[in-house]
């Protein structure tokens, strides 16, 4: 199977996981969660401090982390090479429908199941826990304990601040900013990875 043909086919089964999570939505599962219920200028400042606190852990933090060695290393993330090749698809494709995924588990079911029987911040921390070994995967892709190390990091900071986002924004703001925020910490690597190789 060529390369293109897989990335079409992985584009094709993150479609069909997303539209088999929205079922419980058409009855009416948690709807509640979908947008904000009630919004404060406090939760907004919150939320406005948490965007700014991954963009600049994201933007500045994360790459000074890492050495000509390890941007070598991430020009082979499909995201940066996307970049790179100018190749816009990723984006929207995979790369988009992995956020909405993302956001659908680890979040929305996980955290309104857990919401019924415990804290909120218990949950916060379970959801930047979780989301953080969920990104064990990157091990396999680079084998590099500097990039694990900081995927791990910046993946449990977003946890805890995609949940919170989620329990006053709702899931599409969850959604929106994990996007964005990801985004721009890609963007960021791929101008360095541009400039020195």
């Amino acid at each position: 199977m060529s390369k293109n043909e897989n990335s079409n086919l992985d584009y094709i089964i993150k479609v069909i996981v997303v539209l088999l999570l929205l079922i419980p939505f058409i009855f009416g599962y948690n709807i509640k969660y979908l947008f904000a219920t009630s919004f404060t200028l406090f939760k907004l400042g919150i939320i406005l401090f948490g965007i700014i606190f991954l963009a600049v852990v994201g933007y500045y933090l994360i790459p000074t982390l890492f050495t000509s060695y390890h941007l070598e290393k991430m020009k082979e993330h499909e995201v940066i090479m996307a970049f790179l090749k100018k190749d816009y698809d990723v984006l929207y494709k995979g790369f988009l429908f992995s956020m909405i995924l993302e956001e659908l588990i680890f979040r929305f079911y996980i955290g309104t199941t857990l919401i019924q029987y415990i804290d909120v911040i218990l949950i916060l921390i379970i959801s930047g826990i979780i989301f953080s070994f969920y990104h064990f995967h990157i091990w396999f892709g680079f084998k590099n304990v500097r990039i694990l190390g900081a995927y791990l990091f910046f993946s449990f900071l977003l946890g805890i601040f995609n949940m919170y986002v989620l329990f006053e924004l709702g899931l599409i703001f969850c959604i929106i900013l994990h996007y964005l925020i990801v985004l721009m910490c890609y963007w960021r690597l791929f101008k360095i990875v541009r400039i020195r190789f």
